[in-house]
């Protein structure tokens, strides 16, 4: 876990110059345009910080690992384009375009989705899967801490499988260790933003992690194929469901889904009268009961099939109780 713990250290300290020292992030700090939930001028260049601190801890401690490399080049990828993207907002054709492109990278050097049939099924898969992730956490970077809560949550628990079976226990550390570094600065009210490149770089690193993984939760043997495909779903299940529930609140309310808004997950929490850390305690606490039952594929696919079913029942009562609440004039 000394990977861990480098990302931490230098992450933590990036970031912390560039909130104690505003002229650094100058070009990356702004007013939020449009609705919301923070309207005033915070720097967006944590993601730079997460990079920099998960990259050179993987460089230390893990660049020999398998997959570790491809990780990096399609999370470095992704990165580029969110920081294009802080920079100069792009259309949405661009950003997806980027993301195809980071899944491609991540396809070629070697990371790809384990499914049956034709291998070019698992480049197809492996492009959508990071160009899905990408956008679930770039979508859930909505409040103070969400996102990165989230990530840190799911890198754990992928080190924790690891440590205990086998795998790249290094990358996900590191990749743990860059987020709690980023989050001593983000946790409400947050001080720094990660911006779209480090949502981006999130996102694509998590879809990469769970390539890696394949489903096996840690064990050696290649796990069955419906695992390979839910334990990855079911561990980023959160920032999927609040994407989920702003397409379709948006969708029935005739909104645009390109447009941002205060209808997440997170703002419907708010107007119940939550404050904004018991939000982000809330968002915590479901991120992490899904990658407990992400977990239970270690027992077979019974027991998590049986966790993604309970799972799956909750959110949906989660989630026709937030469609209530007011989010729209």
């Amino acid at each position: 876990m000394l990977a861990g713990l480098l990302a931490l250290v230098l992450t933590a300290a990036l970031a912390g110059a560039l909130v104690r020292f505003p002229a650094l992030a100058g070009p990356f700090t702004r007013a939020a345009a449009g609705a919301r939930w923070r309207a005033d001028a915070v720097p967006l260049a944590g993601g730079l910080a997460m990079a920099v601190g998960c990259g050179l801890a993987v460089a230390v401690f893990g660049r020999d690992l398998p997959g570790a490399g491809a990780v990096l080049a399609a999370a470095g990828t992704a990165l580029a384009v969110g920081l294009a993207d802080d920079l100069h907002p792009l259309p949405a054709w661009a950003k997806v375009a980027g993301q195809a492109g980071a899944g491609v990278v991540l396809a070629a050097l070697g990371v790809r989705a384990a499914l049956p049939g034709p291998e070019v099924m698992g480049w197809l898969a492996t492009v959508a899967w990071v160009v899905v992730a990408a956008n679930a956490l770039n979508l859930f970077d909505n409040f103070d801490g969400a996102a990165g809560g989230a990530a840190l949550i799911a890198a754990v628990a992928a080190a924790l499988w690891w440590g205990l079976g086998t795998g790249p226990t290094a990358l996900a550390a590191a990749l743990a260790g860059a987020t709690a570094g980023f989050l001593i600065w983000n946790a409400p009210p947050a001080r720094l933003f990660m911006g779209d490149a480090g949502s981006h770089f999130l996102g694509t690193a998590l879809a990469g992690l769970t390539l890696v993984d394949a489903g096996r939760v840690g064990q050696a043997v290649p796990a069955p194929w419906g695992l390979t495909v839910g334990v990855p779903v079911v561990l980023l299940a959160i920032p999927l469901f609040d994407t989920a529930l702003v397409v379709l609140e948006r969708r029935r309310h005739r909104r645009p889904l390109s447009v941002g808004g205060r209808d997440h997950t997170s703002h419907r929490l708010a107007a119940l009268g939550l404050a904004s850390r018991r939000v982000a305690l809330i968002l915590w606490g479901l991120t992490a009961a899904a990658a407990g039952v992400a977990s239970l594929g270690v027992l077979g696919w019974g027991w998590f099939t049986a966790g993604a079913a309970l799972l799956a029942v909750g959110l949906t009562a989660l989630g026709v109780r937030l469609a209530r609440v007011r989010a729209y004039d």
